[in-house]
């Protein structure tokens, strides 16, 4: 206990002893010392709690501060490759100031897509010139010679393929 608590305690409360209650026998008063020295205790009590509470907030915060790190150097925000003289170096920056690797795969998935959709179109595009084949072939003449008809027939057939083949 501290010398203050020690010494508030110790002092004499003379209105106490004289009046029984001193407290009903004055319409205003100070506190008492030993009032005094038992709220200073209660509040380095709670200074502790809260001291200790603030101490578990700060730990909190630096783990949580170097989980963010942790992060952001797997999600490669707070470097890059710059080449310099020849040779890739890599250069601290800012988080966020590049894209990182979700944004990168993001763009990665909308190119692929991008080209998914062009190469169905070009599908689509081959397909309908396979079925015209195909349509050309059965209105091809039964008068011409047979290298020829062997030739449509063969065409005729891998259009047949290509389409049935078609996913």
């Amino acid at each position: 206990m501290s010398d203050i608590v020690e010494r508030l305690r110790n002092t004499p409360n003379w209105m106490r002893e004289e009046f029984g209650s001193w407290k009903s026998a004055t319409r205003s008063y100070d506190r008492a010392p030993f009032e005094a020295a038992d709220e200073i205790v209660r509040l380095r009590a709670e200074e502790e709690l809260l001291n200790s509470a603030i101490d578990k907030l700060r730990a909190e915060r630096n783990r949580l501060r170097d989980e963010v790190e942790r992060l952001q150097d797997r999600l490669e925000m707070r470097h890059a490759w710059q080449v310099v003289d020849g040779k890739e170096v890599r250069i601290t920056v800012e988080p966020g100031s590049i894209p990182d690797g979700i944004d990168a795969r993001d763009e990665t998935i909308r190119q692929l897509d991008k080209n998914c959709n062009t190469l169905r179109s070009e599908r689509d595009r081959l397909c309908d010139a396979l079925r015209q084949v195909s349509m050309a072939c059965d209105t091809y003449g039964e008068d011409q010679s047979f290298g020829d008809m062997l030739t449509v027939r063969r065409i005729q057939d891998l259009a047949r393929a290509a389409l049935r083949n078609k996913p």
